[in-house]
């Protein structure tokens, strides 16, 4: 869960616990007391930290420790963090989720730990194990491996060589940007990469730092309601795309095939209008049932993708060759035969460079 902001919580804070030590050291003093006595109380439960207990009604970090990390000249804690993927599995591209296992680590200097409450901004953080966290002059390392089910950024326009980006994104959950800020571990991110995942290629890993702000005061009564808060952000980011030759055949086999059963229709005497009209027929449903297939197999999206830009090209060829047949039949009918023998021959180069000529520029401009 989200919550509201360190630094405005902090400053609305203050407030509350001056006032809410101020009236319990009042409320201790039996009735009659003189002011005097009471203001005297007032500053010595003041500087014995009488203001602490209010910090447990109201810390200053809301949700967890009222102390964030502490570095040099009241800067932001600067954290080095690296992520290195070592199992994705579990892609569901229909809801654009995907699994992944990896070892996560933090570096800093200061007090404080800021590794027990960072979250995964993007999904949901499953589990964590082998967590060690160990100083050394000074300087703080942690790591863990972890599991989490984050978002795939989806984008099917070029189905079936389509591309889609895999993100695991990395927040603090209570410290905004004035109290930490990350930086990628890049010496140790220098060769890393993904792992093998069944009929995905994953390319190589790609890390870097985004300001992600929130317009909301989280419902806090106590932060000002056009509250704007600015967290840093870390994420880990890999294409995935699929092999392009096993993903176009497995694609285009069957309307392919419809295709071509339609094309021998040319190869058949104009006269024989029945048989001609038997391969149109067939090449339809073959080029309709291949359509579906592959729907099937994608969410419901408002674009057309590769896929269906070729089958409705395969579909204007199927109808084409299906028209040509009616009039060359026609012209064969009349005792015209050389007449639809020429159409034929023409309709036949035709049709065969349009449709290949339109499914060429379609592969290439995805």
């Amino acid at each position: 869960m989200r919550l509201p902001s360190a630094s405005s919580a902090r400053r609305s804070v203050a407030a509350v616990a001056v006032l809410a030590a101020t009236l319990a050291l009042l409320a201790s003093f039996p009735r009659g007391a003189s002011a005097q006595d009471a203001s005297s109380a007032n500053d010595a439960g003041t500087v014995a930290g009488g203001s602490a207990g209010a910090f447990e009604e109201v810390p200053a970090v809301p949700g967890g420790s009222t102390t964030p990390p502490a570095s040099a000249e009241g800067q932001p804690v600067r954290v080095q963090v690296g992520a290195l993927p070592v199992i994705v599995h579990g892609v569901d591209l229909k809801t654009g989720t995907a699994t992944v296992t990896y070892w996560f680590w933090t570096r800093w200097r200061g007090a404080g730990d800021v590794t027990s409450r960072i979250e995964v901004a993007n999904g949901v953080l499953d589990a964590c194990e082998h967590a060690e966290h160990y100083v050394t002059d000074g300087v703080h390392h942690a790591y863990a491996r972890c599991r989490a089910t984050a978002r795939v950024e989806v984008d099917f326009r070029a189905f079936p060589l389509d591309r889609h980006e895999l993100r695991v994104e990395f927040e603090h959950i209570a410290l905004d940007e004035t109290l930490l800020r990350f930086a990628v571990d890049e010496p140790s991110l220098r060769s890393a990469r993904s792992p093998p995942l069944a009929g995905w290629i994953l390319e190589r890993p790609r890390f870097d730092v985004v300001r992600h702000s929130y317009r909301t005061n989280w419902g806090a009564p106590y932060v000002a309601l056009d509250d704007q808060a600015a967290y840093s952000r870390f994420r880990m980011r890999i294409t995935m795309r699929h092999a392009p030759a096993a993903a176009f055949a497995k694609t285009f086999l069957s309307l392919m095939l419809s295709v071509l059963i339609t094309a021998l229709a040319f190869w058949i005497d104009p006269t024989d209008t029945g048989a001609r009209i038997g391969l149109g027929v067939a090449g339809t449903f073959g080029a309709l049932t291949s359509q579906v297939l592959v729907a099937s197999n994608l969410p419901d999206i408002g674009y057309m993708t590769l896929s269906d830009k070729v089958h409705v090209a395969a579909l204007g060829f199927i109808f084409f060759v299906l028209m040509e047949s009616v009039v060359v039949a026609a012209f064969a009918r009349k005792g015209q035969a050389e007449r639809a023998a020429r159409i034929d021959r023409g309709a036949m180069v035709a049709s065969y460079t349009l449709f290949l000529g339109t499914a060429l520029a379609l592969i290439v401009g995805a």
